[in-house]
């Protein structure tokens, strides 16, 4: 009769431990699964940045960004000749416009990629 049972309790810990083993490797693919759904959709959220276009703006600039922050255009909107004093002025309009425009490039992301915005920071 002991031996019955030990046999039993033999066979039903192998069941237990082959169905936990299962259980473990589905849980496994899970995230997997998971982790391969979240990169697919920050890479299309991040393609969609990058198609779009960012202005920043200064009084006398407008530069225009793609969402990869590379310079697309870059306009003078000052009226008129450009004095030697006027040249600083633009510098420093060129500059206020620069980070305008990647500011907006930022908070797009940030609403895009939500929680992920944070993490992948450095990346983008």
């Amino acid at each position: 009769k002991n031996q019955k049972l030990k046999i039993i309790y033999k066979v039903l810990y192998r069941k237990y431990l082959t169905l936990l083993w299962e259980v473990k490797k589905m849980n496994m693919q899970n995230l997997m699964a998971q982790a391969q759904k979240i990169q697919r959709d920050i890479t299309a959220k991040k393609e969609e940045l990058e198609k779009m276009e960012f202005v920043g703006k200064s009084e006398w600039v407008e530069i225009t960004y793609t969402g990869s922050k590379e310079v697309k255009s870059v306009k003078i909107t000052k009226e008129g000749p450009i004095s030697e004093e006027d040249k600083e002025i633009l510098e420093d309009m060129y500059l206020i416009a620069s980070k305008d425009a990647l500011l907006k490039i930022s908070k797009a992301m940030n609403e895009k990629l939500g929680q992920y915005a944070g993490a992948l920071d450095g990346l983008m």
